[in-house]
């Protein structure tokens, strides 16, 4: 039943976050209500704000490339002897939908393709969204900055960790700001392919950049393995003979 549920409440999600887009590629953001796409969600205006508590979250409620928490564990998690310029190189490397910022999600059909390639055209539109991109930047790099100070044993007064955060999360600022500046609704499928091929280099030239100067840093130190005595014995322990 609890498994029924979740199905649903993903759906509805889904269905909602899927009519806002369709509204504000037609009409633009600002253009655009919650109430109105509450309407073609056939749900409550509520029920949009139990599951995006803003209509900029409406916008954002599948971009990948702004998946902080993705970000931030791939920084975390990183192996042994890998800077956190590093683990940022094979996350956009790794994954189709990092790529630059503002790529080509891999799997999605041609409609679902063109649907998101419009949606960034929306962006170019709407200075609401364009602020909300600026947002997320800033608590990204706010939230790397904390880890990386956690990891290194920085004091908040230390300036390293926020300038490493600083550049991290400026190779894909910028790759996606050009994205966003130089994409537009009349480019023919080859141009779209030269640009995203652009942005693809202009992504390994930051990250070669950045790996220069900040692969030394903040490196990953092996993590502890459990001793031999520490692992429990698999079944139950028997009891003291005597």
């Amino acid at each position: 039943m609890h498994g029924l549920r979740e199905r649903k409440k993903q759906r509805t999600r889904q269905a909602i976050a899927e009519a806002a887009l369709r509204l504000f590629i037609e009409r633009g953001f600002e253009q655009v209500t919650v109430a109105e796409v509450a309407e073609a969600a056939e749900v409550a205006e509520k029920t949009v704000f139990n599951y995006f508590p803003t209509k900029e979250d409406l916008f954002f409620a599948d971009a990948a490339a702004m998946d902080s928490g993705v970000i931030i564990d791939a920084i975390r998690e990183r192996p042994a002897g890998e800077s956190p310029s590093g683990a940022l190189r094979r996350l956009l490397t790794d994954k189709p939908a990092f790529e630059a910022g503002a790529g080509q999600p891999d799997g999605l059909s041609p409609a679902q393709l063109d649907m998101h390639q419009q949606a960034m055209w929306v962006v170019q539109r709407s200075p609401a969204l364009r602020t909300h991109l600026r947002e997320q930047f800033a608590r990204l790099e706010a939230s790397i900055a904390e880890l990386l100070a956690e990891e290194t044993g920085a004091s908040p007064e230390n300036v390293e960790p926020r300038v490493v955060a600083a550049a991290l999360v400026g190779v894909i600022r910028a790759v996606s700001e050009r994205f966003l500046t130089q994409a537009t609704a009349d480019q023919s499928d080859q141009d779209r392919q030269d640009l995203m091929a652009a942005l693809a280099e202009d992504t390994e030239r930051a990250l070669d950049l950045l790996e220069r100067g900040l692969g030394g840093y903040a490196v990953a130190a092996p993590r502890p393995q459990p001793a031999a005595g520490d692992t429990e014995p698999e079944g139950e322990a028997e009891p003291p003979s005597g």
